[in-house]
């Protein structure tokens, strides 16, 4: 029997919301069997505020508001002025086909649409809503809206609908209060030759002096965008790290991390490693159920890790954690979180227990759909999340877009 998911697509902003999911989905190990990803999102928030799993290379926080900054040049004393939704998506289409053919149409060079582009189709999910969040929380565009808030609010064709000619407007006043559209974007010189996703030094610099500001709400003054950019041996901590916890490590040694950031990265790290033994867990009752015992040899290595360092994690600040941290975490995984974490610092893991936990936590998370209920279907392989990196990956990719882009 083959899947399908199906949905109305009562609007764009809709549609946006699916394909992030369905994004998320697409990629190996992120299936949220057991519903922490809420508290991933959230250290993920902290640590990397406005960086996505889905974003590619960091040009594309320019190129977007550049094309905006395109259409109010070019519509500002217009009477004819097309509607800013309908002309950022052409646009976007023009730069998906672009780019895709400066590139040869190759995977693996950040193009966001390459395969769409090749079979010269319709781009369905749009760099925008995948770099909008970003381009709002670092200022790039000084604005609280989303981003189809920010189009109906900022359109042009609205604004100057019923002018006599290019001398008169509507509204004068409201006019000019939206002429500058919260843009914060200088007048880039390009490279001459093809548009291609490479940061030219001033692009590089801007997008430094972004994630540097601490002065916007959206963003912690300790999160370690910023720290990067201070100090330029962790930015090559970053671009050099093979994954996220080899990237910890090497900050969390240096004692020029500020005492905060070391604190939230400390905790990003516990989490982590202490939320993956519940999916070990998880997957040894799938695989009981099947008739295997496939990742017993998994459970072994993580408890004798876990045992070896038991005191540290004595200190692991749960009330922190679902106060502070991530509120918006559903009350029953914060109980499981809490349970989980009380039976593994019990002098004697009950296993039983354990798996009892990760059975009632898929249930209450899953319902008719969790795995565990099932009394048939052999599952081969791991389920569920498989390891929490909070984006790092990409912000790993943007930090070395800037350097290659200050050392070409």
């Amino acid at each position: 029997m083959t899947s399908r998911i199906g949905w109305i697509d009562f609007s764009r902003e809709h549609r946006d919301r699916v394909f992030s999911v369905i994004d998320m989905l697409g990629e190996s190990g992120t299936v949220d069997e057991l519903g922490v990803g809420a508290v991933r999102d959230a250290l993920a928030d902290w640590l990397f505020p406005g960086i996505s799993t889905i974003q590619t290379r960091p040009k594309y926080f320019l190129l977007l508001p550049r094309l905006i900054q395109d259409y109010v040049a070019a519509y500002k004393e217009k009477v004819k002025v097309p509607p800013l939704t309908q002309w950022l998506r052409e646009k976007e289409h023009a730069l998906m086909h672009e780019l895709a053919a400066n590139y040869d149409y190759e995977d693996n060079n950040g193009v966001i649409g390459i395969n769409v582009a090749r079979n010269d189709g319709e781009l369905a999910r749009r760099a925008s809503s995948i770099y909008w969040n970003g381009i709002r929380i670092h200022g790039i565009v000084d604005t609280h809206y989303s981003l189809n808030d920010y189009l109906r609010a900022n359109d042009l064709s609205t604004i100057v609908k019923g002018r006599k000619d290019e001398h008169e407007r509507d509204d004068p006043d409201q006019f000019e209060e939206l002429e500058g559209f919260g843009l914060h974007l200088p007048k880039f010189e390009q490279p001459e030759g093809e548009l291609l996703l490479d940061l030219t030094v001033a692009e590089a610099d801007f997008l430094s002096a972004k994630f540097r500001d601490d002065d916007a709400e959206s963003k912690r003054h300790e999160n370690l965008l910023r720290q990067l950019v201070l100090v330029p041996e962790f930015a090559r901590y970053a671009r050099e790290a093979s994954d996220f916890p080899t990237f910890a490590e090497l900050l969390l040694a240096d004692e020029r991390l500020p005492e905060k950031s070391r604190y939230i990265l400390q905790l990003a790290l516990d989490f982590s490693f202490l939320i993956h033994s519940a999916h070990i867990r998880y997957n040894c009752c799938l695989q009981k159920q099947s008739g295997t015992t496939d990742f017993d040899e998994d459970w072994e290595a993580w408890s004798e890790d876990f045992l070896e360092r038991r005191s540290h994690f004595a200190g692991f600040d749960l009330d922190f954690l679902f106060h502070f941290v991530a509120p918006r975490t559903k009350r029953f995984t914060q109980t499981f979180i809490r349970h989980w974490y009380n039976t593994l610092m019990e002098e004697d893991i009950d296993l039983a227990v354990l798996d009892s936990l990760v059975r009632n936590q898929e249930i209450i998370n899953k319902g008719e759909k969790a795995k565990l209920t099932a009394r048939s279907g052999e599952y081969s392989g791991w389920v569920g999340l498989e390891g929490i990196n909070y984006r790092f990956p990409r912000v790993r990719e943007i930090f070395r877009d800037i350097y290659n882009a200050s050392n070409a």
